[in-house]
């Protein structure tokens, strides 16, 4: 059985991009991602070939599809030669770039298209950081904290980190007579993220870029934070005070429920994901102001940003929605504009589109360990052309895919 070299397989590959591939070459891509699918690091034999090659021309030709779904699912044909392919090099894909050994890429591994030469060095994945911004104006870093130490942040307010790692926000049991009612601020930078426990018991994982305004006492009928960005809540049940989280467009509300939002001001919609218990969504903005929706488990609730749209809800697999919190970036037909924007948010870097950008849909999921090098170069895989400068990540098409 032929072995192939990465030499070997980098050319093949990009040929096979570039449609300038040989027939046999390019049935052998074609096998290579159909045996992946079953078993890593297999490469088939000339029988086994070509029963491949069928099996594959029936699964693109069957049924009748539009021409945008044509072109999606051929995109993630070949993200799945990618996965194949680069398998084969020492990296485990499918649109997954976890190193299969902890060898950085040196500078003779990265693709020819791929310029970091005059990339910032101290480009690295985000950690666990986070400040907390009292009402006084006192900041405290809170990652930075000794485990079982209390930091004051005002004559009401303090704070102890667990062993665990968790943050807890405490608050006098009632508070002084006259005092006056105020928000304090959690916040992770970009490139940050932070487990919090409220006074309550509820649990907060905070992703990075990502703003949480906690008040100096819960009011006696109900107990709300605000929040800017992405967070995954654990709520703990109290039935007389129920949670709400209050977002730009929408309010939240539960009583005891497990719950993902997704609401950056820059992304054109907010999600809420439901993995347990029952939430209530509603709108308050726009032209549907008001507008309520109840959620199940496994479904997501949708707000559009410009607030043009009624409450959207559909299900999905509400794992995929809190795999940040498991260390993963998950893809799920995701645009590559809010693919950017997501590792912009961790690897603390600006993205610049150069020419026109085709709508290519991702599927599959990044360790958000990985280094931003392997990232990218997996990136120009796809038919992009890559150029890093300082902190700021130039994208543009190389080649047309139909």
């Amino acid at each position: 059985m032929k072995k192939f070299a990465r030499e070997d397989i980098e050319r093949i590959w990009k040929s096979y991009l570039a449609g300038t591939c040989s027939i046999e070459e390019r049935k052998l891509v074609e096998s290579w991602h159909l045996q992946m699918l079953n078993e890593e690091n297999y490469q088939p034999s000339e029988e086994e070939l070509t029963h491949a090659i069928h099996r594959f021309s029936t699964v693109l030709n069957k049924g009748a599809i539009s021409d945008r779904q044509k072109k999606k699912r051929k995109l993630l044909v070949m993200t799945g030669v990618a996965a194949c392919l680069l398998s084969l090099i020492g990296i485990s894909f499918f649109f997954k770039f976890i190193p299969e050994n902890n060898e950085a890429l040196s500078s003779t591994t990265i693709s020819d298209g791929l310029d970091i030469s005059q990339m910032d060095k101290t480009i690295v994945p985000g950690r666990e950081q986070a400040i907390l911004k009292s009402s006084n104006g006192s900041i405290i870093e809170l990652d930075i904290l000794q485990s079982g130490k209390i930091e004051k942040v005002t004559n009401q307010i303090h704070v102890v980190k667990s062993e665990e790692g968790f943050v807890s926000y405490e608050t006098a049991s009632s508070p002084a007579q006259g005092s006056a009612f105020h928000y304090n601020e959690i916040v992770t930078p970009v490139g940050g993220q932070f487990q919090i426990v409220l006074p309550d018991g509820t649990k907060i994982w905070l992703n990075a870029s990502t703003t949480m305004r906690i008040p100096s006492n819960f009011s006696s009928q109900s107990r709300m934070v605000e929040l800017t960005g992405e967070a995954y809540f654990e709520v703990k049940k109290d039935p007389s005070h129920p949670f709400l989280v209050k977002t730009t467009n929408q309010t939240i509300e539960v009583y005891g429920t497990n719950f993902n939002i997704y609401a950056y001001a820059d992304e054109p919609n907010s999600r809420t994901t439901l993995l347990e218990g029952t939430v209530k969504v509603t709108k308050t903005k726009g032209q549907y102001n008001g507008e309520q929706k109840i959620l199940k488990p496994g479904q997501v609730a949708v707000v559009k940003n410009d607030f043009s749209e009624h409450i959207s809800i559909h299900r999905d697999d509400s794992q995929n929605a809190i795999s940040w919190k498991k260390g993963y970036f998950n893809f799920e037909n995701t645009s590559l504009r809010n693919l950017m924007r997501q590792l912009e948010r961790w690897y603390n870097i600006k993205t610049v589109f150069e020419g026109s950008i085709m709508e290519h849909a991702y599927v599959g999921q990044i360790e958000r360990k990985s280094d931003l090098i392997e990232v990218l170069k997996i990136l120009e895989l796809s038919g992009l052309k890559i150029n890093v400068v300082d902190r700021t990540v130039y994208v543009k098409e190389s080649m047309p895919m139909d």
